[in-house]
Protein backbone atom coordinates (compact mmCIF):
# COMPACT_ATOMS: atom_id res chain seq x y z
CA UNK A 1 0.00 0.00 0.00
CA UNK A 2 1.14 3.22 -0.81
CA UNK A 3 0.20 4.83 2.56
CA UNK A 4 0.95 3.22 5.89
CA UNK A 5 -1.64 0.96 7.04
CA UNK A 6 -3.12 1.44 10.15
CA UNK A 7 -1.12 -1.34 11.72
CA UNK A 8 2.13 0.49 10.92
CA UNK A 9 0.88 3.61 12.32
CA UNK A 10 -0.52 1.74 15.77
CA UNK A 11 3.12 0.02 16.00
CA UNK A 12 5.06 3.51 15.96
CA UNK A 13 3.11 4.96 18.18
CA UNK A 14 2.97 2.05 19.95
CA UNK A 15 6.29 2.93 21.79
CA UNK A 16 5.86 6.36 22.58
CA UNK A 17 2.27 5.40 24.16
CA UNK A 18 3.71 2.92 26.18
CA UNK A 19 6.07 5.47 28.01
CA UNK A 20 3.43 7.91 28.66
CA UNK A 21 1.19 4.96 30.17
CA UNK A 22 2.77 5.72 33.48
CA UNK A 23 1.56 8.96 33.67
CA UNK A 24 -1.71 8.23 32.49
CA UNK A 25 -2.30 5.59 35.27
CA UNK A 26 -1.52 8.19 37.72
CA UNK A 27 -3.86 11.00 36.57
CA UNK A 28 -6.63 7.88 35.55
CA UNK A 29 -6.27 7.07 39.60
CA UNK A 30 -7.02 10.34 40.65
CA UNK A 31 -9.54 10.72 38.56
CA UNK A 32 -11.30 7.45 39.71
CA UNK A 33 -11.06 8.09 43.54
CA UNK A 34 -12.85 11.30 42.70
CA UNK A 35 -15.42 9.37 40.79
CA UNK A 36 -15.88 6.70 43.82
CA UNK A 37 -15.65 10.14 46.55
CA UNK A 38 -19.26 11.05 44.20
CA UNK A 39 -20.73 7.64 43.50
CA UNK A 40 -19.81 5.31 45.68
CA UNK A 41 -20.98 2.38 43.55
CA UNK A 42 -17.77 0.73 42.54
CA UNK A 43 -15.85 -1.26 44.66
CA UNK A 44 -12.79 -3.75 44.47
CA UNK A 45 -11.45 -2.13 41.08
CA UNK A 46 -7.97 -3.10 40.44
CA UNK A 47 -6.02 -0.87 37.54
CA UNK A 48 -3.26 -2.29 35.23
CA UNK A 49 -1.34 -1.22 32.21
CA UNK A 50 -0.38 -4.08 29.67
CA UNK A 51 3.01 -6.00 30.06
CA UNK A 52 5.25 -7.29 33.02
CA UNK A 53 7.00 -4.92 35.16
CA UNK A 54 10.87 -4.67 34.83
CA UNK A 55 13.14 -7.05 36.44
CA UNK A 56 12.78 -5.65 40.26
CA UNK A 57 14.44 -7.90 43.26
CA UNK A 58 15.76 -5.27 45.52
CA UNK A 59 14.60 -4.64 49.47
CA UNK A 60 11.31 -3.97 50.71
CA UNK A 61 10.64 -2.48 54.32
CA UNK A 62 6.99 -3.66 54.24
CA UNK A 63 4.18 -1.51 55.13
CA UNK A 64 4.45 -1.67 58.63
CA UNK A 65 2.51 -3.64 61.23
CA UNK A 66 2.73 -7.61 62.35
CA UNK A 67 5.45 -9.01 59.78
CA UNK A 68 3.73 -11.11 57.45
CA UNK A 69 4.40 -12.35 53.91
CA UNK A 70 1.62 -13.35 51.51
CA UNK A 71 1.39 -14.75 47.76
CA UNK A 72 -1.04 -15.00 45.11
CA UNK A 73 -4.15 -17.23 46.17
CA UNK A 74 -3.02 -20.12 44.04
CA UNK A 75 0.57 -20.13 45.50
CA UNK A 76 1.81 -20.04 41.46
CA UNK A 77 2.00 -17.65 38.90
CA UNK A 78 2.58 -18.39 34.49
CA UNK A 79 5.43 -16.33 33.20
CA UNK A 80 6.62 -17.15 29.45
CA UNK A 81 9.46 -17.70 27.91
CA UNK A 82 11.01 -14.07 27.25
CA UNK A 83 8.80 -12.15 30.06
CA UNK A 84 11.38 -10.51 32.44
CA UNK A 85 8.85 -10.84 35.69
CA UNK A 86 9.55 -8.94 38.73
CA UNK A 87 9.44 -11.54 41.31
CA UNK A 88 9.05 -8.83 44.23
CA UNK A 89 5.58 -7.90 42.84
CA UNK A 90 4.52 -11.19 43.09
CA UNK A 91 4.35 -11.13 46.81
CA UNK A 92 3.29 -8.54 50.10
CA UNK A 93 4.91 -7.96 53.00
CA UNK A 94 3.75 -6.00 55.92
CA UNK A 95 6.16 -5.07 58.77
CA UNK A 96 9.83 -4.37 58.97
CA UNK A 97 12.46 -6.28 57.75
CA UNK A 98 14.27 -7.50 54.40
CA UNK A 99 12.77 -8.87 51.85
CA UNK A 100 15.01 -11.26 50.04
CA UNK A 101 14.60 -12.98 47.08
CA UNK A 102 16.12 -16.57 45.77
CA UNK A 103 15.08 -17.32 42.21
CA UNK A 104 15.47 -20.61 40.82
CA UNK A 105 13.70 -19.63 37.38
CA UNK A 106 14.83 -20.74 34.21
CA UNK A 107 13.25 -17.73 32.20
CA UNK A 108 14.88 -19.81 28.52
CA UNK A 109 13.12 -23.09 29.28
CA UNK A 110 9.37 -24.66 30.10
CA UNK A 111 9.06 -25.83 33.23
CA UNK A 112 8.29 -25.68 36.93
CA UNK A 113 10.26 -23.81 39.00
CA UNK A 114 9.92 -21.99 42.61
CA UNK A 115 11.03 -18.70 43.84
CA UNK A 116 12.00 -18.85 47.69
CA UNK A 117 10.92 -15.41 49.89
CA UNK A 118 12.49 -14.74 52.84
CA UNK A 119 11.60 -12.07 55.41
CA UNK A 120 13.02 -11.50 58.53
CA UNK A 121 12.57 -15.15 59.87
CA UNK A 122 9.54 -15.84 57.73
CA UNK A 123 9.47 -17.75 54.27
CA UNK A 124 7.25 -18.18 51.41
CA UNK A 125 8.23 -20.46 48.39
CA UNK A 126 5.87 -19.63 44.97
CA UNK A 127 5.78 -21.87 42.08
CA UNK A 128 6.47 -20.33 38.62
CA UNK A 129 5.01 -21.74 35.76
CA UNK A 130 7.18 -20.45 32.69
CA UNK A 131 5.35 -21.42 29.42
CA UNK A 132 5.81 -21.17 25.67
CA UNK A 133 4.21 -19.43 23.94
CA UNK A 134 2.18 -20.85 21.46
CA UNK A 135 1.01 -17.13 19.90
CA UNK A 136 3.47 -16.32 17.30
CA UNK A 137 4.57 -13.02 15.62
CA UNK A 138 2.84 -14.40 12.55
CA UNK A 139 -0.53 -14.73 14.28
CA UNK A 140 0.04 -10.87 15.85
CA UNK A 141 0.25 -9.54 12.26
CA UNK A 142 -2.93 -11.80 10.79
CA UNK A 143 -4.79 -10.17 13.94
CA UNK A 144 -4.17 -6.76 13.51
CA UNK A 145 -4.23 -7.07 9.70
CA UNK A 146 -8.00 -8.80 10.01
CA UNK A 147 -8.93 -5.99 12.72
CA UNK A 148 -7.20 -3.02 10.10
CA UNK A 149 -9.65 -4.74 7.46
CA UNK A 150 -12.97 -5.05 9.54
CA UNK A 151 -12.45 -0.86 11.04
CA UNK A 152 -12.14 0.01 7.56
CA UNK A 153 -15.15 -2.04 6.22
CA UNK A 154 -17.21 -0.76 9.70
CA UNK A 155 -16.47 2.56 9.33
CA UNK A 156 -14.20 2.61 12.45
CA UNK A 157 -11.49 5.02 11.09
CA UNK A 158 -13.72 8.12 10.26
CA UNK A 159 -15.46 10.70 12.78
CA UNK A 160 -14.84 11.44 16.50
CA UNK A 161 -12.63 9.26 19.38
CA UNK A 162 -16.72 8.99 20.72
CA UNK A 163 -17.79 7.38 17.38
CA UNK A 164 -15.26 5.49 16.84
CA UNK A 165 -15.46 3.86 20.48
CA UNK A 166 -19.22 3.65 19.77
CA UNK A 167 -18.73 1.60 16.54
CA UNK A 168 -16.21 -0.82 18.55
CA UNK A 169 -18.51 -1.34 20.93
CA UNK A 170 -21.46 -1.83 18.59
CA UNK A 171 -19.04 -4.65 16.49
CA UNK A 172 -18.06 -6.09 19.64
CA UNK A 173 -21.00 -6.29 21.68
CA UNK A 174 -22.42 -8.29 18.74
CA UNK A 175 -19.98 -10.60 17.24
CA UNK A 176 -19.21 -11.52 20.58
CA UNK A 177 -22.10 -14.10 21.88
CA UNK A 178 -21.64 -15.02 25.64
CA UNK A 179 -21.09 -18.80 25.10
CA UNK A 180 -19.30 -19.90 27.90
CA UNK A 181 -18.53 -19.15 31.51
CA UNK A 182 -14.41 -18.90 30.42
CA UNK A 183 -12.08 -17.22 27.85
CA UNK A 184 -11.60 -18.80 24.83
CA UNK A 185 -7.50 -18.50 26.30
CA UNK A 186 -8.89 -21.12 29.00
CA UNK A 187 -10.27 -22.95 26.63
CA UNK A 188 -6.98 -23.33 24.78
CA UNK A 189 -4.66 -24.07 27.48
CA UNK A 190 -7.30 -26.07 29.95
CA UNK A 191 -9.32 -25.24 32.61
CA UNK A 192 -6.44 -24.58 35.28
CA UNK A 193 -4.93 -21.67 33.08
CA UNK A 194 -4.43 -18.54 35.07
CA UNK A 195 -5.80 -15.28 34.95
CA UNK A 196 -2.76 -14.19 36.17
CA UNK A 197 -1.40 -12.72 32.54
CA UNK A 198 -4.63 -11.59 31.33
CA UNK A 199 -2.49 -8.56 30.79
CA UNK A 200 -0.06 -10.22 28.06
CA UNK A 201 -2.11 -12.45 26.73
CA UNK A 202 -4.75 -10.37 25.62
CA UNK A 203 -3.66 -10.51 21.74
CA UNK A 204 -4.18 -14.15 21.57
CA UNK A 205 -7.56 -14.00 23.33
CA UNK A 206 -8.57 -11.38 20.96
CA UNK A 207 -7.82 -13.50 17.54
CA UNK A 208 -9.48 -16.26 19.10
CA UNK A 209 -12.70 -14.49 20.07
CA UNK A 210 -12.40 -12.92 16.62
CA UNK A 211 -12.55 -16.59 14.84
CA UNK A 212 -14.81 -18.34 17.54
CA UNK A 213 -17.21 -15.42 17.81
CA UNK A 214 -18.07 -16.43 21.91
CA UNK A 215 -16.50 -15.86 24.89
CA UNK A 216 -16.76 -14.13 28.34
CA UNK A 217 -15.99 -10.64 29.52
CA UNK A 218 -12.08 -11.15 28.69
CA UNK A 219 -13.35 -11.75 25.33
CA UNK A 220 -15.11 -8.76 25.02
CA UNK A 221 -11.96 -6.58 26.69
CA UNK A 222 -9.51 -8.37 24.32
CA UNK A 223 -10.97 -7.96 20.77
CA UNK A 224 -12.21 -3.88 22.08
CA UNK A 225 -8.55 -3.25 23.07
CA UNK A 226 -6.73 -4.79 20.17
CA UNK A 227 -9.50 -2.26 18.28
CA UNK A 228 -8.76 0.67 20.36
CA UNK A 229 -4.80 -0.54 19.76
CA UNK A 230 -4.98 -0.35 15.76
CA UNK A 231 -7.47 3.16 15.99
CA UNK A 232 -4.56 4.82 17.98
CA UNK A 233 -7.59 4.99 21.01
CA UNK A 234 -5.38 5.52 24.11
CA UNK A 235 -7.21 2.83 26.49
CA UNK A 236 -6.39 0.58 29.61
CA UNK A 237 -7.48 -2.54 30.97
CA UNK A 238 -9.36 -2.83 34.34
CA UNK A 239 -9.83 -6.06 36.49
CA UNK A 240 -11.76 -6.33 39.26
CA UNK A 241 -10.42 -7.64 42.37
CA UNK A 242 -11.68 -11.24 42.94
CA UNK A 243 -11.77 -10.39 46.61
CA UNK A 244 -13.89 -7.61 45.87
CA UNK A 245 -17.71 -7.52 47.84
CA UNK A 246 -19.19 -8.65 44.14
CA UNK A 247 -18.49 -12.36 43.48
CA UNK A 248 -15.98 -13.29 40.97
CA UNK A 249 -13.34 -11.00 38.52
CA UNK A 250 -14.48 -9.05 35.88
CA UNK A 251 -12.38 -7.03 32.97
CA UNK A 252 -13.28 -4.09 31.17
CA UNK A 253 -11.62 -1.12 29.20
CA UNK A 254 -11.06 2.37 30.17
CA UNK A 255 -10.75 4.48 27.30
CA UNK A 256 -9.40 8.36 26.60
CA UNK A 257 -11.94 10.08 23.92
CA UNK A 258 -10.70 13.61 24.41
CA UNK A 259 -9.45 15.30 21.79
CA UNK A 260 -7.04 17.17 23.61
CA UNK A 261 -6.16 16.21 27.26
CA UNK A 262 -7.63 13.77 29.46
CA UNK A 263 -11.26 12.22 29.18
CA UNK A 264 -11.04 8.87 30.42
CA UNK A 265 -15.16 7.05 30.22
CA UNK A 266 -15.30 3.27 31.70
CA UNK A 267 -15.90 0.84 28.83
CA UNK A 268 -17.60 -2.75 28.77
CA UNK A 269 -19.32 -4.31 25.90
CA UNK A 270 -20.57 -7.27 27.81
CA UNK A 271 -23.89 -8.08 26.91
CA UNK A 272 -24.83 -6.98 30.32
CA UNK A 273 -22.91 -3.64 30.35
CA UNK A 274 -25.93 -1.61 29.30
CA UNK A 275 -26.04 1.17 26.45
CA UNK A 276 -24.73 4.39 25.74
CA UNK A 277 -26.49 7.32 27.12
CA UNK A 278 -28.63 7.95 23.66
CA UNK A 279 -29.31 4.30 23.34
CA UNK A 280 -26.84 3.54 20.82
CA UNK A 281 -25.53 -0.30 21.41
Amino acid sequence: MANKSLMEQYREEYGRRKKMMALILKITVIILAAALLTTGVILGVMLATDGFASADDSESDGDGGIPSITGPEDGYVIVYIGDKPSYKSFVKTTGKGELKIDSRVNLDKVGTYTVRYTFGELEYVLTVYVRQRTFTDADRTKLYENIEKIAQEKGMTSGTKTEQVQKVYAFVNKHIHWGTDRSNIADTHGTAFSRDTWQTDWEEEAALSLASGEGDCYSYYSLSKAFFEVLGIENLGIQRSEKSSIEGTHFWNMVNVGSSGVDWYFYDATVLAGRFPDGSS
